[in-house]
């Protein structure tokens, strides 16, 4: 213990340095939290409009609503972000008495100004040792993009400090083999989560590289699942709480569509399939499309926020082949997994014969081989278009669009073992044909 004392001891020359660490850190960042005061009201500099729905919530926590429940399932604008940041707003409101973007911007700065420094001197002391840690201190102090984020009134700076927290955990629990640290490094990132969405799956690398750490492969295992159990419990109440207000929710946030859209609208690409930069422009083109009165007061995200969200990542993964790529690339082997752990079950219970509705069968080039007979039911385009728009509310350009990007009417019908025309028919026709089609297969 001694000994771990004297080497920590600062002579005069460490003392010296960090007090130049601090001076210059405590310059930099004055000299920015000034200019960003005298440009919080220009939207060019600072999300004016996103702070106001801050604003907006924690006034009305301070006029007595409730700090995390959601009594109506129409106001999806009160899901756009996670609910800690306006409390925390509220908090500074009240403790200051000044209820304005400035006093959250001063106690945030003050906070970020010795928070973010000893959070990162921290992190490279315990991996590097102590001139690191004075290195990294001084490459904080001197970074604009630290002092920028720390002058602005939003949970970035906040969401930092947790996820710079969870890392150390995350280093000391590796370093230590503790399950009680890798638990710890997963609710420092679930706190963080209930300020920004954005370091969600922060939780999946985290348990990933706990299963590198050099220990018995017990160990490893404890290690990563409690560090995904922490940040799942800590996120619950948060997916539990959307889940029954609006069951078709999921817990990233309805902010996905806004991002890709206004991403899109930046480049060549988008602006020739109609996509555009802000929101004014974005709710323009919603507004004319939803034939709602040009008086009806809408924003991004209500009313029904959630599917209007969805409807904007369709088509801007519609419109970008890549993006589409991208998009399937994720969510195709999430389905592969399911549906083999689905078809396993029903082997298991005695099951003859399993149906797999797959709507892009011929695109995927990979299902032909896993099944032994394609059934198509078939119908006209027109008809397609009609029935998809009648149960999705999607608009006729939106729906021939999807369906432009997807294999033609004759490749479907060329890879069919069995047709089933589906156009001009009652329920009880369909049901016949079906019928029949089972007979075939011995049911």
């Amino acid at each position: 213990m001694r000994k771990r004392f004297r080497a920590l001891q600062i002579n005069r020359k460490q003392l010296s340095l960090l007090f130049t660490l601090l001076l210059i850190a405590v310059s930099v960042r004055v000299l920015t939290l000034q200019f960003m005061r005298a440009h919080l009201n220009d939207p060019a500099w600072f999300q004016t409009g996103t702070y106001a729905k801050f604003d907006g919530q924690a006034r009305d926590i301070l006029d007595g609503q409730k700090l995390f429940w959601i009594d109506d399932p129409t106001r999806t604008d009160l899901v756009r972000y996670p609910p800690a940041f306006p409390v925390l707003v509220a908090l500074i409101y009240k403790l200051t008495g000044d209820h304005s973007a400035y006093s959250v911007q001063l106690v945030l700065w003050f906070l970020d100004l010795i928070l973010s420094l000893l959070l990162i001197a921290g992190i490279a002391f315990t991996v590097f040792g102590q001139r690191a840690a004075i290195a990294a201190g001084f490459l904080v102090a001197l970074s604009p993009l630290f002092a920028m984020y720390a002058a602005f009134p939003s949970p970035d700076a906040p969401t930092t400090w947790f996820v710079l927290a969870g890392n150390w955990l995350l280093i000391l629990a590796a370093q230590r083999k503790s399950v009680r640290l890798a638990f710890a490094s997963g609710v420092a990132l679930g706190i963080a989560c209930w300020l920004r969405v954005n370091p969600l799956y922060l939780c999946v690398g985290w348990a990933v590289a706990l299963l590198l750490v050099k220990a018995a492969w017990s160990i490893r295992f404890k290690l990563a699942a409690a560090a995904l159990a922490g940040t799942i419990l800590l996120i619950a109440p948060i997916v539990i709480r959307n889940y029954l207000v609006f069951p078709d929710f999921t817990p990233t946030g309805v902010t996905i569509g806004v991002n890709l859209w206004e991403g899109l609208g930046e480049t060549e690409l988008g602006q020739q399939h109609g996509f555009i930069l802000g929101d004014d422009k974005m709710l323009a083109v919603e507004r004319e499309r939803m034939g709602w009165p040009a008086d009806m007061p809408v924003n991004s995200h209500w009313p029904d926020g959630i599917r209007r969200d969805r409807e904007r990542m369709r088509e801007r993964a519609y419109a970008d082949p890549q993006a589409r790529k991208q998009l399937e690339s994720i969510i195709h082997p999430l389905v592969g997994q399911e549906s083999a752990r689905q078809v396993q079950a029903a082997l298991d219970a005695g099951a003859r014969c399993i149906v797999f509705d797959i709507p892009l069968l011929v695109e995927s080039g990979r299902w032909r081989a896993q099944v032994d007979r394609v059934l198509v039911v078939d119908c006209s385009a027109e008809t397609q278009v009609e029935r998809v728009v009648a149960r999705s509310g999607l608009t006729p350009e939106a729906v021939r669009a999807i369906i432009a990007a997807q294999a033609t009417r004759r490749q479907r019908l060329a890879a069919a073992d069995i047709v089933i025309c589906n156009e001009g028919l009652t329920l009880d026709q369909l049901r016949d044909n079906v019928v029949q089609v089972a007979r075939r297969f011995g049911l």
